[in-house]
This record gives structure tokens, C-alpha cells and sequence, in this order.
């Protein structure tokens, strides 16, 4: 379309004839905007792969407009930009990436190009920019837990399952697969089943040799280049009753001992002793006498559990011979116990001579006999002595009890539980709402990362300075307790006088003064937490003023809240503040009331930690002052007494008016 047009005018007669002057008028068309600039595509798609460099150029948009001058200047922006990664040059259109991006975080971005011409009343159009990242092998192999431990049964059949390896890799494609697993250790007897992702017993295993084997795994992907990564193995083997007990004394059935007719009742005769190579209730072994040679009650017994042989009576002249017992050694193994069976042979002889056996007695065992008891005793007399010995042990375990209860520092518990409850709610709720804080600064008042990136640098050390409090506080806390007890007469019984030496006084006294200084400092951060709980709560204050003049639109916008004046945010952040209506719709947000409580929380927390540290110091100086009265009281009257001494030495007893000797009076 053309903006100047000629236009010739011809002064004539009628039918054109005798024309008496002829003018060009120069006609100029004043453009006005009535054209929106139009994008040369409505949709854009691109891709990258990650792991790019910052600032690379991505696509470039183009928008033409068909109106002239300024009208016809296009500018280009980007439109819900929150993550602020991509930007775009308002002149070229040109888009561009503002740092590395990362796949496995997020593989797909929407953008929306605005593109506006220079108008007294600008016009807009839209177009859309889909960005598809690339995937790139940056991710290796990933176990479930670097370190795997499983249980076995010793035993196990060939090719049985062990245990199942979870692992995966957060590249897709062959990038993402994993395409083989396989157990580095050469002499173990396991392997992977890359199928099942099992790893399978491949021999023998045998608790006895190897109680537990260490293996590596190693886990390949399919990429280019290919990257790979380890986890280790534990494999703990669990016994099984496989193993009988061995007799190791008496070594053979043909030994022999000699006792003497005089050998007291209650004498130890002999001892077995046997090994059992299983663990646990499969190794706890047993003994009892199962048969016997002379038939007649034995004069033997043997202790079940340390294989100990004694004398239970006194030997009659008809025992004066050969004794030949039968003792079965079992162990505890689950469901049928192992055994072994070895025989005692004892010789009842005046002569201490040595004896020898060349068989032993041909029959097998009997039926088990009763153990015999050392000594009859009284049972009914038994039961009464028993009682009465029940009834005196509860008394003095009552009276025990009650003298510890007594002298529990429940007053040091009390600061101890006030101090750990307060730690653990500032700490806890403090994290968490100072990561709320970014997060409604970043949503809310500020659009480029660099207007708040001190912000969140501060916030990141205030939340390490956080996870030291908790670990100080956490052995604070432990040593308060442990001063308390050290303080109170429950600990005079265990430490003696100790805690009224001079060492014990100066212990106590550097503890109350530690502790006061850390009121003071904690009573700056109390002061400190209190300064978001007054942000959020003028906030909160300004919300509810304007949902009360919703009405009126015009004087509800000047009602803003300016993070700025705070300190949060730096002066020229835009926009650095929140007004009218958007300021409601932010106090009505789920993260609002999260941090506004939080903060609350924190704020209550530090309070009661504060409550405790000033409760303590007072506590421990109470009982200061308590044990240097009792020791000064204690030194006058020790000095009253070396006085009265001294005094009846001398002069007869304190107003006596009568003299020690006749003589002097």
C-alpha cells in the first residue's frame, strides 16, 4: 500500500477543450496502528541436549507488522517465565538458554513469545516455543543401597535365590538401560541372574568354613560412553543342626578313674567335657546319665549344663567296685537334637592303683534315671523360707526404689525436656518455614533469580547454623541431666563427697556460668525469631484490611506490602512488592498460613529453650548455696567440739562449776 499519492487536477472547458490551468496535489495517508504484528509461525519446536553451555541461542521468532514507523516496531518478550532459565533479545527475538540444563530434572519446556509493536495503543500477538532436551549418558547405574546384606541358610541348593538387586538409571533410551550385572569377586560362590536380577548361590556354603562372604557388584549401561557404578554384598550364612556334639573328655569309652571309699558327698568326681562346631541353641549342649553299671541307684550324678560328674552320698562298703555310667551329650537344635553318647567307668578302691578296661558294658541304654538330689531336705519348711525370703527382698527393693525416686532432680528433667522440646521446634519448624520463605519470595515478589540470590544464600546458612544448634543443644541437653543427678543426693550414694570438694564445687560453678551466658546469647535469637512472626503478622493484618474494603477498588490498591523496606529484597527488585487484591489472593495461599505457622512454632520453641536455660543456672545455684551452708555448718560444729574438748581438758566441762580433780578445788 502506498503512504503519498499525486493527484492531478485539470481546469477546462466542457469535453476537455481549451484546458486554462493544470496542479498536482500531493496527497500524504497518515498511518495509524490497526495492524497487530503477526508471527511468521505459531509454533515453534526445538532441541537441545543437556548439559549445554550457558547462554547458547535456541530458536529465533520473528513477527512482522504491517503499520509503519513505531507502529510497526516489534518487540519481543517472554510471557510466565517463572523458572527464569530462557530469555529472549526484545529486538532480534532471538531465544536463548541462561544456564546448563539438566534432562532428568525436566526433559520439556512451554514457552510463550509475546510480541508487541510501539504504539500510542500497542497491539499484541502470541506464539509458542516447545523445548525438548536431549538426552546425553551422564547418569550411571544406580543401586537401590550401595550396600546389600542378605541371610542364608548354610546349606543352600545349587542356584537357589539369595536375594533380589534393585538397580536402575535415570538416562532413558539405551543411555537408561542396564545391560548387564555381574559379581566382580572371582572365588565366592554366587552369581548374578541378569534376567531375574537375583543373585543365586553357585556352590557349596558351609557356616562352619565361612560364616559371611563381602562381594562386589558391578553394573554397566548401554550408552556412549558407557558408565557403570559398584554396591557391596554382604551375605551372611545362618547355621543349621548339622553338626553332632563331639566328646572331647573322656577321650576314649576305656578310660578310667580311680576315687577312694573316703571321698566326701558333694566331691566333684570328673568332668566332661564336649564341643559342638554348630552356633546358637545348636551349640548349647546338655548332659545326662542314661545308663548305668551296677543297676542299683548310682551314687553318681552329673550336672545338666557343665557336664560336671559328683558324689551325692556318702559310698557304702557294697559300692566298693567298678561304676560304669552312660552319659548322652545333646545339643539344642531345632526340631530333632544331635547326640553322642561316651562311657564313665569310676573305681571305687582303697589303693589308689590305676585301672584298666578292655571292654565295655555290652548293653544299650536305658531308660533315663532321676537325678538325685545333694542332700533330702525339708519342703515344707522350704516353701516357709522361701516366702519369708520373698517378703524381705520386695521391702528392700520398695524402700530402695523410694530413696531413688526421692532423690530424682525432677527439677533438672523438668529444664531437660523443656530444653530438648524447645530445640526440637525451633529447629525443626525454623527449617522448614525459612525454605517457605524463599519459596513465597521467589513466587511472589521477585521474577529474576538475581534480585533474591542473597536472599537465598542467607537463608542456606541460617539453615546450617540450624543443624548446629540442634547437634550443640542435643549434648547440652545430655550434660544438664547428667549436672542435675550430679547435684542431688541420689548421686552422694555413688560419688560420695565428691560433688563437695572443691573440684565438684568448681565443676558446678563453671556449668551455672556456661549456662548463663548461653541465656543471654539465646535470648538474642529469641528477640531475632520474632521478626518474621511481626512480617507475617502485619501481612496478615493488611490482608484482612483489604478483604474489608473490597468494595471500594480504587483505595485497596494503595494497601501493599513492601518486602523491600524489610531488608529482603534489594531496592530496585521488581516488583518487590504485592498490592490490593493480588496482596488477598497471597494471604489466602496454602504457603502463606505454612510459614505464618511456622513461624509461630519457631518462635514458641525459642521461648521455651529460653525458659529452660534461665531455669537451670537458678536450679544449680539453689543447691550451691544449699551444700556451702551444710559445709560451713558442718566446719562450726566441728570447731565447736575441738573447743569443748580442749576446754574439759583444762578446765573441766563449759559452766561447770565444779573441777575435773579434787586437788584444784
Amino acid at each position: 500500500m502506498c503512504s503519498t499519492y499525486l493527484v492531478t487536477v485539470v481546469l477546462s472547458e466542457a469535453q476537455g477543450k481549451n484546458v486554462h490551468a493544470r496542479k498536482e496535489i500531493k496527497v500524504a495517508v497518515e498511518d495509524v496502528n490497526d495492524n497487530a504484528p503477526q508471527f511468521e509461525k505459531t509454533y515453534y519446536q526445538v532441541e537441545i541436549e543437556e548439559n549445554n553451555k550457558p547462554g547458547i541461542s535456541l530458536v529465533q521468532v520473528s513477527a512482522s507488522d504491517a503499520d509503519s514507523q513505531l507502529n510497526g516496531k516489534v518487540s519481543y518478550r517472554l510471557i510466565n517465565n517463572n523458572l527464569a532459565i530462557f530469555n529472549i533479545d526484545e529486538v532480534t527475538g532471538v531465544v536463548y538458554v541462561l544456564g546448563s540444563l539438566d534432562r532428568e530434572q525436566q526433559g520439556e519446556y512451554s514457552l510463550t513469545v509475546l510480541a508487541r509493536d510501539n504504539g500510542l495503543y500497542p497491539l499484541e500477538a502470541f506464539s509458542s516455543v516447545s523445548i525438548k532436551v536431549l538426552d546425553q549418558n551422564d547418569n550411571q547405574p544406580a543401586f537401590s543401597t550401595p550396600n546389600f546384606i542378605f541371610f542364608i541358610s548354610e546349606g543352600l541348593p545349587h542356584l537357589a535365590q539369595v536375594g533380589k538387586i534393585g538397580i536402575m538409571d535415570a538416562d532413558e533410551g539405551n543411555n537408561g538401560k542396564v545391560v548387564d550385572v555381574q559379581v566382580i569377586d572371582k572365588h565366592v560362590p554366587f552369581a548374578m541372574d541378569f534376567s531375574q536380577l537375583a543373585l543365586r548361590c553357585t556352590g557349596d556354603v558351609d557356616r562352619e568354613k565361612r560364616e559371611h562372604y563381602e562381594l562386589r557388584l558391578l553394573a554397566i549401561d548401554g550408552g556412549t560412553p558407557q558408565r557403570s557404578s559398584t554396591a557391596s554384598v554382604t551375605v551372611f550364612v545362618e547355621d543349621i543342626n548339622d553338626n553332632q556334639p563331639q566328646v572331647i573328655l573322656p577321650s576314649s569309652n576305656l578310660s578310667c578313674l580311680t576315687i577312694s571309699p573316703n571321698t566326701r558327698a558333694g566331691s566333684i568326681i570328673t568332668k566332661i567335657y564336649a564341643v559342638d562346631h554348630d552356633s546358637g541353641m545348636n551349640s548349647d549342649i546338655t548332659y545326662q546319665i542314661i545308663a548305668r553299671e551296677p543297676i542299683n541307684p548310682s551314687p553318681f550324678q552329673i550336672d545338666p549344663h557343665s557336664g560336671t560328674i559328683t558324689l551325692v552320698q556318702q559310698l557304702m562298703g557294697k559300692e566298693y567296685s567298678m561304676h560304669h555310667l552312660l552319659i548322652k551329650v545333646s545339643d539344642g537344635g531345632k526340631p530333632a537334637p544331635l547326640q553322642a553318647t561316651v562311657w564313665v567307668n569310676v573305681l571305687v578302691n582303697e589303693m589308689s592303683k590305676q585301672c584298666h578296661l578292655t571292654t565295655v558294658p555290652s548293653h544299650s541304654p536305658l531308660v533315663s534315671e532321676p537325678l538325685l538330689p545333694p542332700k533330702p531336705y525339708n519342703q515344707t519348711g522350704s516353701c516357709t523360707e522361701v516366702s519369708w525370703l520373698l517378703l524381705l527382698c520386695g521391702l528392700g527393693c520398695y524402700e530402695c526404689c523410694m530413696r531413688c525416686l526421692g532423690g530424682v532432680p525432677y527439677t533438672s528433667v523438668v529444664a531437660t525436656l523443656l530444653c530438648f522440646s524447645g530445640i526440637a521446634l525451633f529447629c525443626g519448624c525454623g527449617h522448614q518455614a525459612l525454605t517457605e520463605t524463599e519459596r513465597l519470595i521467589e513466587t511472589y515478589f521477585a521474577r529474576n533469580l538475581q534480585d533474591y540470590i542473597t536472599l537465598a544464600y542467607l537463608i542456606e546458612y541460617f539453615q546450617y547454623v540450624i543443624y548446629g544448634l540442634a547437634s550443640f543443644f542435643f549434648l547440652y541437653c545430655i550434660a544438664l541431666l547428667a549436672e542435675g543427678f550430679y547435684t542431688t543426693s541420689v548421686a552422694k550414694q555413688t560419688f560420695g563427697e565428691f560433688r563437695s570438694t572443691v573440684c565438684g564445687r568448681c565443676l558446678s560453678t563453671t556449668f551455672i556460668v556456661i549456662t548463663y551466658f548461653l541465656a543471654v546469647i539465646w535470648l538474642l535469637v529469641f528477640a531475632f525469631s520474632a521478626l518474621p512472626v511481626y512480617f507475617f503478622y502485619n501481612m496478615a493484618s493488611t490482608c484482612r484490611t483489604i478483604d474489608f474494603l473490597s468494595e471500594t477498588p480504587s483505595s485497596i490498591n494503595q494497601l501493599c506490602m513492601d518486602a523491600r523496606q524489610f531488608g529482603l529484597l534489594p531496592w530496585n527488585t521488581v516488583p518487590g512488592k504485592a498490592c490490593g487484591m493480588t496482596l488477598s489472593n497471597v494471604c489466602k495461599t496454602r504457603e502463606f498460613f505454612l510459614t505464618y505457622d511456622l513461624y509461630i512454632a519457631a518462635f514458641a520453641g525459642a521461648g521455651i529453650t529460653l525458659l529452660a536455660l534461665i531455669h537451670c543456672p537458678l536450679h544449680l545455684a539453689k543447691w550451691q548455696i544449699l551444700l556451702r551452708d551444710k559445709r560451713f555448718r558442718v566446719k562450726g560444729e566441728k570447731r565447736d567440739v575441738l573447743f569443748s574438748r580442749i576446754l574439759k581438758r583444762h578446765h573441766g566441762g563449759i559452766a561447770s562449776p565444779y573441777a575435773d580433780k579434787p586437788s584444784d578445788a
